[in-house]
């Protein structure tokens, strides 16, 4: 097989991978805490990376919402820690949804 054609073969099978972007729209509602949120797109679904800048451990609850498909996920989170929430879908994304609520844990 020619250079050429083992470059335009792999060229054809990345396109549905460039296809597959989507929109991550991210709702957080943390009380006043200092929260950072790094959203990433991958091939299985989406990470949201959250970041505590805190002195203090907080505890999110993430809805992740696809249309009529929702996953939640909880995570407590100590200071200056980065914590990935992950998303794994059963059917094609066209916009995800995630709803972030984090409170201080109580001591």
């Amino acid at each position: 097989m020619s250079l050429r054609r083992s470059f335009l073969l792999w060229a054809l099978l990345m396109v549905p991978l460039a296809a597959q972007a989507f929109p991550i729209e991210i709702k957080l509602r943390s009380e006043g805490l200092d929260i950072d949120t790094i959203p990433m797109q991958v091939h299985w679904g989406a990470i949201v990376r959250v970041k505590n800048n805190e002195q203090l451990a907080i505890r999110c609850n993430a809805r992740f919402v696809n249309g009529p498909e929702e996953r939640r996920r909880v995570a407590t989170i100590p200071p200056g820690d980065i914590v990935p929430m992950r998303y794994n879908s059963q059917r094609e994304i066209l916009r995800l949804r995630v709803f972030l609520d984090c409170v201080p844990v109580p001591e």
